[in-house]
């Protein structure tokens, strides 16, 4: 480093910046189709009644439903890969505080985003289960639809999490 640049500066005039905002846009886009994917395959073969359900319902509220999930896992991912280089014990610059305050309003905002579709996405199943109770259908038809949903999510959400935290804290060089 010359004179007068401190890391901070070195880290500004890289391109690593835009990489991660590049990421994190990647993950945004990339959660609708996942989850849908997600949806696709629970109906694949020949599906019983709660695979059927929650594939279905996946697929169709992925539009809505998955950008805030893909939003969610930037936000993981990030978490991931700064703990990942604390961990490693690499010199990083530590942000300031008001950078960490930032970092804790974004990430704020994205839980309560993904909150609000969670809120959504319930009171959509309302008529879906009053259906099923109509009909006579077990109560374990409900769990197991919302096992195999939450066990989708986890899946989907992992599967973008994971990868981009830990790519993004392979050094930049």
């Amino acid at each position: 480093m010359t004179a007068g640049h401190t890391p901070a500066d070195a880290l500004a005039a890289s391109l690593l910046p835009a990489g991660w905002l590049l990421a994190a846009c990647g993950l945004v886009l990339a959660g609708p189709g996942l989850l849908a994917l997600g949806g696709r395959l629970l109906t694949n073969g020949q599906p019983g009644p709660a695979r059927l359900l929650a594939g279905r319902s996946l697929a169709g509220e992925a539009s809505w439903s998955g950008r805030p999930l893909g939003a969610l896992s930037a936000v993981a991912a990030a978490t991931t890969a700064l703990a990942l280089t604390l961990l490693a014990g690499a010199q990083a610059a530590l942000p300031g505080p008001l950078a960490a305050l930032a970092a804790l309003s974004v990430a704020c905002c994205v839980v309560g985003t993904w909150l609000a579709v969670r809120s959504r996405v319930r009171d959509s199943h309302v008529p879906l289960g009053e259906l099923l109770d109509r009909l006579g259908a077990p109560r374990r038809v409900r769990r197991s639809v919302t096992l195999l949903r939450a066990a989708v999510l986890t899946t989907v959400f992992v599967l973008l999490a994971a990868p981009a935290g830990a790519l993004a804290a392979l050094p930049p060089h």
